[in-house]
């Protein structure tokens, strides 16, 4: 079973050398112009996305509540604050949930937090020792009710 660790058993080598019969050589010729064809080039780093576990209860195993596609940690955290501003917003169904709530909003838009417990759920963005792009300014105040 290979667990990932394999190296490799030597140097690897590249081989420049002429194509031998037509077909090789359209295949070669195909491949270099291919990039020349597209407009623009994606080239695809580390994802990052929001994940909860509840922390009461017996199911706690951790579950994607923000697909993984976001290019740095802070649109992690952004779309994080965006889920418990809707949440608070919208789903809370006291007003109790909703100032237990809007504390952690207003840190998710001073601070760069990448874990936070509220309302019996625990909540991880991802931390990443990379430079990372300014806080983003909020569309909406948070005020407290």
């Amino acid at each position: 079973m290979n667990d990932g660790t394999q190296a490799w058993p030597g140097p690897r080598r590249i081989v420049v050398r002429a194509p031998e019969d037509p077909v090789e050589a359209v295949t070669e010729a195909d491949a270099c112009d291919a990039p020349l064809d597209v407009d623009t080039a994606l080239i695809r780093g580390p994802l990052f996305g929001v994940a909860a576990q509840e922390t009461e209860g017996e199911d706690s195993r951790w579950r994607v509540v923000s697909a993984a596609k976001e290019g740095c940690p802070q649109q992690a955290r952004d779309a994080l604050m965006d889920m418990l501003w809707l949440r608070a917003k919208e789903e809370s169904a006291t007003r109790e949930e909703r100032r237990t709530l809007l504390p952690w909003i207003a840190r998710l838009e001073r601070e760069r937090l990448d874990e936070l417990t509220a309302l019996g759920t625990r909540v991880q963005a991802p931390s990443e020792h990379l430079p990372e792009p300014p806080v983003r300014q909020p569309s909406h105040s948070v005020h407290p009710l």
